[in-house]
């Protein structure tokens, strides 16, 4: 079995509610990003009652869990015994003694609250008579989705009693460099900008953790019609939005670079209102996020600067090569289109990439490898097609980092570099940073030119990344 990797703060957090005298926590996060695992895991070693909710009606749904306790209590349910509602039932749960701390997990709770309008004020009226009391640790796990959105009054009932809120985002690239099996940077570099951070996708690969044919797992399992993944994300847009046409048109035109809404409104000749809707949704989801150049004041979707990027690699991915292509994945033209992806893959991992280095970047300054506090991290670009793929402010010592990043099998050579500080320099939006101390540095993931190297070694504020290995003077 694959041991557990990454969410070491999440737990910290579950295990610190855990020995608190009052703990009500709310896990909620996009589908597949491990929010049952990350409670199961929580709690190896611990006696727990834990009930999964279904689609299906409320009666069902008391029955299942009455019978889950009696299980739980090594008892055997009588079948003429009348069903009790859910204060009566949480008060059972609450009144029974143990010799360690009760733990509830509600996972899926979302279908109760469909189920049963009043659901939520019965768990609020739990938690407060009876939970609180008898000091049970209370979890429940609801998905960020429009399920979650259709029911916001009704899981508001609840977030006044909330005492720990864990909104799980996919893993990050550095967890996955210190957790994730792999023989190099390069391995991994692949896996991230192909499965992302969602463990679930991860089990596909996991006969490649001791080679690199991860794109042998893309022809297997991505581009083969019977596998789970070749329509995993429309089905998950279907489960997630009404009118999913619309939304897999916007997350389409994401993919074929339209990031400005009024760009991906004229492409899709969609109205701004309805494109913006979709885009808001899509965020909310966990699949897109909205970014602003870092020298803007006014972040969000309300500036006119916004642009949109998915925040999701296997999103990416399939939308980029997949969605397009099934009608001839369809007609058996698998081959084709696998070399096709093959050919354009060293473009698309660019960007996921450059995702990584702004990970890498922050675990340097935050474990003191470089003398930077940030501050402010993000990218630039502004009208005149000018970009820097990381900018980092560090308000407090009065310093900027700008950052250059490359993935290629090729040496970044010191005409490049000198041509990337340059190019920094002559941008007027950093005018507003002329009296702060400019710090460069370059990402790659294979060796730099020995003429840059050279330059590095002696020359202050400037760092040189290749994969996660730092070189700077000292």
């Amino acid at each position: 079995m694959r041991p557990f990797i990454g969410r070491k703060q999440e737990l910290q957090l579950l295990e610190n509610a855990y020995t608190s005298k009052n703990a009500f926590v709310m896990v909620n996060g996009r589908r597949r990003v491990g929010k049952t695992a990350l409670v199961r895991h929580f709690l190896k070693g611990k006696r727990a009652l834990y009930f999964t909710a279904k689609e299906e009606v409320d009666v069902l749904s008391r029955r299942r869990f009455l019978k889950t306790f009696a299980e739980y209590c090594g008892e055997t349910l009588s079948s003429s015994a009348k069903l009790p509602d859910w204060k009566e039932i949480f008060k059972a749960f609450a009144e029974r003694v143990e010799t360690s701390r009760k733990v509830l997990v509600i996972d899926n709770v979302a279908y109760l609250m469909l189920a049963d309008p009043s659901f939520a004020r019965a768990l609020k009226y739990a938690w407060e008579r009876y939970f609180k009391q008898a000091s049970v640790m209370l979890i429940v796990v609801m998905p960020n989705n429009s399920l979650l959105v259709n029911l916001e009054s009704k899981s508001n009932t609840l977030i006044g009693c909330v005492t720990t809120q864990l909104k799980l985002k996919p893993i990050s690239f550095v967890e996955m460099i210190k957790d994730y099996p792999h023989q190099d940077f390069n391995q991994l570099m692949t896996l991230y900008a192909i499965a992302g951070g969602v463990p679930k996708y991860w089990e596909f690969f996991a006969a490649c953790e001791k080679t690199i044919d991860y794109m042998g797992v893309v022809r297997e399992d991505m581009l083969d019609q019977n596998s789970l993944l070749y329509e995993e994300p429309m089905n998950l847009i279907e489960r997630d939005v009404w009118e999913p046409s619309y939304y897999n048109a916007v997350l389409k035109a994401v993919a074929d670079n339209y990031h400005r809404p009024a760009d991906i409104a004229r492409y899709l000749e969609m109205k701004p209102g309805a494109v913006n809707h979709c885009l808001s949704n899509l965020a909310v989801l966990g699949y897109l996020e909205a970014r602003v150049p870092i020298t803007e004041k006014k972040a969000g979707p309300s500036n006119r600067k916004v642009q949109y990027y998915f925040s999701d690699p296997f999103m990416d991915f399939w939308y980029t090569f997949i969605f397009e292509n099934k009608e001839h994945l369809e007609a058996g033209q698998e081959l084709q289109i696998f070399e096709a992806i093959k050919r354009a893959f060293p473009g698309y991992i660019q960007f996921w990439f450059k995702t990584a280095c702004k990970e890498i970047f922050a675990a340097a300054c935050k474990q003191g490898g470089i003398p930077f506090k940030i501050d402010r991290i993000g990218t630039f670009w502004n009208k005149n097609e000018e970009t820097v793929d990381i900018v980092a402010v560090d308000e407090q010592r009065k310093r900027i980092f700008l950052g250059d990043c490359l993935y290629s099998n090729k040496p970044y050579t010191m005409e490049a570099y000198d041509d990337f500080v340059e190019n920094c320099s002559d941008i007027r939006e950093f005018k507003v940073f002329k009296d702060y101390d400019w710090t460069h540095g370059v990402f790659t993931a294979n060796p730099f030119d020995p003429a840059l190297m050279d330059y590095a070694m002696i020359t202050s504020d400037v760092y040189l990344f290749n994969g996660i290995t730092v070189y700077s003077r000292k």
